[in-house]
């Protein structure tokens, strides 16, 4: 179960733009290859002649980690405060990159950044050793189209060079807030939600805000086929840490993502300020953001992902005090009380835990938590230890 949002939606009183001196230049077509990491897409970003690693995400600013800041000499010019994704604050510092910053050959310089330490307040985010992250301020200049099935990404100032766009439909996208980040519409099910956060950031598939379901619920938007199982705990991770409250697996009758209708998906609802459209929708989709036009397109492949009949094993682990501990639980698991939130994960599979380092046996635990055969985990409540194991099984059962 994928419900943790690794993901970096920095809202703030500034603005982000740039001047992006590639993108005036004669016609060009670059690719870039993506590494996919906890479903979240990675690439090489070229800084003085050397190679780092860096998160896209569409719902952030550009962000450089303080040491790789200070290893720039980056000067900044003064302090903000930003939100993160679960509505946490903290400070952020902000200057103007100077040097020359390539992906896939094309050379950026003399735009705005934050520098940020994300690493700091969660262990989750540390795991994914990242240097920065590409956000939508640096990406505003030009066309990105984004093939997450083949791990690429095509940057360009042309449209009719990309693949699939005669064919695909497209929506009117808003550029939203400092950062210029893509906002497209959406619909669940009666409800019209306006514009939702184009979020590559968000692991999920769609995280509808709590606050707008029910105000739409007692509009009488939102009918008696909508499932909603509640769950308890850690919901989502960001640069400031993580926020402990509920939170929902949600199944409605249809979604309307752009002009695509998704029928009976399952996703998640949180207490975020905005809808948001996560990693997960790339899946089976060429996505394609047209900056300059405010453009946003999708040719559906054949294989296009839906999460209907999503399995779960209805809980979550998170790292804490050195050990990984049950950070959330759902439904019946959350009645029945055989794991509760703070119970220390000893094994999974017959695996120690202790045995590996942190990152590795959080890695490990989320990949197990994916399988769909049963698993046995061994744990311990305060003294008692807890031998327990668990099938997957649908989130919504009739």
């Amino acid at each position: 179960m994928k419900h943790l949002s690794l993901v970096f939606l920095l809202v703030s009183s500034l603005w982000l733009g740039g001047d992006v001196s590639s993108f005036r230049a004669e016609p060009f077509v670059r690719t870039i290859d993506i590494r996919i990491e906890q479903k979240l897409m990675f690439t090489d970003v070229t800084i003085d002649g050397e190679v780092y690693n860096f998160l896209i995400d569409t719902g952030a600013p550009f962000v450089l980690s303080p040491e790789l800041a200070e290893k720039l000499n980056f000067k900044t010019s003064y302090t903000t405060v930003i939100g993160s994704s679960n509505s946490k604050r903290g400070a952020a510092q902000v200057g103007t990159i100077k040097k020359k910053v390539e992906v896939g050959g094309l050379k950026f310089s003399n735009f705005k950044a934050m520098v940020l330490d994300y690493n700091a307040n969660t262990e989750v985010i540390r795991c994914l050793d990242f240097d920065g992250i590409i956000g939508a301020n640096f990406m505003n200049g030009a066309i990105w189209q984004i093939d997450y099935d083949e791990k690429k990404i095509v940057i360009t100032n042309r449209l009719k060079e990309l693949d699939g766009i005669k064919d695909a439909w497209y929506v009117k996208m808003d550029k939203r807030g400092f950062n210029k980040s893509p906002y497209i519409p959406v619909k669940v099910n009666r409800g019209d939600f306006g514009m939702a956060l184009f979020d590559s950031g968000f692991a999920g598939f769609f995280d509808l805000s709590y606050r707008s379901y029910a105000k739409s619920l007692e509009g009488g938007n939102m009918d008696q086929r909508i499932k909603v199982l509640e769950g308890r705990g850690i919901m989502s991770e960001g640069a400031f840490g993580a926020e402990d409250t509920t939170g929902y697996f949600m199944q409605v009758p249809q979604l309307i993502v752009g002009r695509e209708k998704v029928v009976e998906p399952v996703f998640v609802m949180g207490h975020t300020k905005n809808a948001k459209v996560g990693a997960e929708y790339l899946k089976g989709r060429l996505v394609t953001l047209d900056f300059p036009r405010k453009r946003f397109y999708v040719s559906e492949k054949e294989n296009k992902y839906v999460p209907a009949g999503r399995r779960s094993f209805l809980f979550a682990a998170s790292p804490d005090s050195g050990v990984l501990k049950v950070s959330s639980v759902y439904g019946k698991l959350l009645q029945n009380q055989e794991l509760k939130i703070g119970d220390e994960l000893i094994a999974i599979n017959g695996k120690v835990l202790a045995e590996m380092e942190k990152c590795e046996a959080l890695i490990y635990v989320r990949n197990q938590l994916s399988l769909e055969t049963p698993i046995e985990i061994k744990a311990k409540r305060g003294d008692r230890e807890i031998f327990l194991t668990l099938d997957k099984s649908l989130i919504f059962s009739d």
